[in-house]
């Protein structure tokens, strides 16, 4: 008879998972994304015109809670995107590429993205 046993993760790990997952999927389909934050910002924009959507904006700006969900938003994304509705490619992220091609450890980089199994949401 086997003893059942209980394992605890450690939540930042959790937390770390979800995140390179989203990572993954952001940077697997740019244009996708782009496009959605695009979408979401031009009607967000719409909405804070409205009389309940501007109260809601003017509550959101003193938000903590939004300030930081913003700070992992970027940092998920490589600050590679931006509301900009014309944007279907975004320009930080070929600079990323091209800051990559340039970087004086880039056989390393290659070598450890070479050597990864595929990332969560992969």
């Amino acid at each position: 008879m086997s003893i059942p046993t209980v394992t605890i993760r450690d939540p930042i790990s959790e937390i770390e998972e979800t995140l390179l997952a989203l990572q993954s999927a952001v940077l697997k389909h740019p244009v996708a994304t782009q496009a959605i934050l695009s979408a979401l910002t031009a009607e967000g924009r719409r909405y804070s015109q409205t009389e309940e959507g501007h109260a809601k904006l003017l509550a959101l700006s003193e938000s903590d809670l939004l300030q930081k969900l913003w700070r992992v938003w970027e940092g998920t994304t490589l600050w590679s995107f931006n509301s900009d509705e014309n944007s279907i490619l975004p320009s930080a992220y070929i600079d990323a590429l091209f800051m990559s091609a340039n970087s004086k450890d880039l056989e390393t980089v290659i070598e450890r993205l070479a050597s990864m199994e595929e990332p969560p949401g992969g």
